[in-house]
């Protein structure tokens, strides 16, 4: 398959889901800290379920130049954690980069850990907004995944065997855009079907 086009398969892919997730959880509100729809850990569940499996496909449906695949692996844990809880983005970072190890190539070692730091971090700013009583925003959102794939990237750069030129190359740079775009896309539909459903 022409490579042009696999990225837009690929895209497409992922913003779809994004898209239907986003717009699932922000009308149920199922996964909001206040919904009392469902219990905590049914919550943790489905959203570490739903999280997890958008990681997986972040890497399953990705497109592969030189060995090298242009992924989206970092949405999950991202989005997730950002809007839905550090259990749930530690959790789909977790199922992300366990996945991630089944794949091989010679980014393993420093994607692996870059899918568990974005859980992670995704998580701590969670943690500190709700401790300051902020919201999360979209900007927000967007910019912490653009610093998540420049952490991947320089994880990638220093690990990888020709790292730097995988960082350089187009994976690299279509991973840096593909995850934040992803991240914007499930975070405006979120809050739009969040407020029309609150209207």
């Amino acid at each position: 398959m022409d490579q042009t086009l696999s990225i837009v398969i690929f895209l497409i892919v992922n913003i779809v889901i994004a898209a239907v997730l986003a717009f699932i959880f922000g009308k149920t509100g199922i996964l909001s800290e206040d919904s009392k729809k469902i219990s905590k850990w049914l919550k943790y569940v489905i959203g570490i379920a739903a999280f997890g499996a958008a990681s997986v496909i972040g890497t399953a449906a990705g497109t592969t130049f030189n060995g090298v695949t242009v992924n989206s692996r970092d949405f999950g844990p991202v989005a997730g954690g950002l809007w839905f809880g550090a259990v749930i983005g530690i959790g789909a970072g977790i199922i992300g980069a366990a996945f991630r190890l089944t794949t091989g190539g010679v980014t393993l070692i420093p994607c692996t850990i870059a899918t568990l730091l974005a859980g992670i971090i995704a998580a701590l700013v969670y943690v500190w907004f709700k401790k300051s009583g902020k919201q999360m925003t979209v900007l927000i959102s967007v910019i912490v995944a653009v610093i998540v794939e420049i952490i991947h990237l320089i994880l990638t750069a220093l690990i990888a065997e020709n790292g730097v030129a995988i960082v350089l190359g187009p994976a690299g740079i279509g991973t840096l855009i593909s995850s934040p775009l992803i991240v914007l896309i499930f975070s405006v539909v979120y809050r739009l079907s969040a407020k029309k459903s609150a209207d």
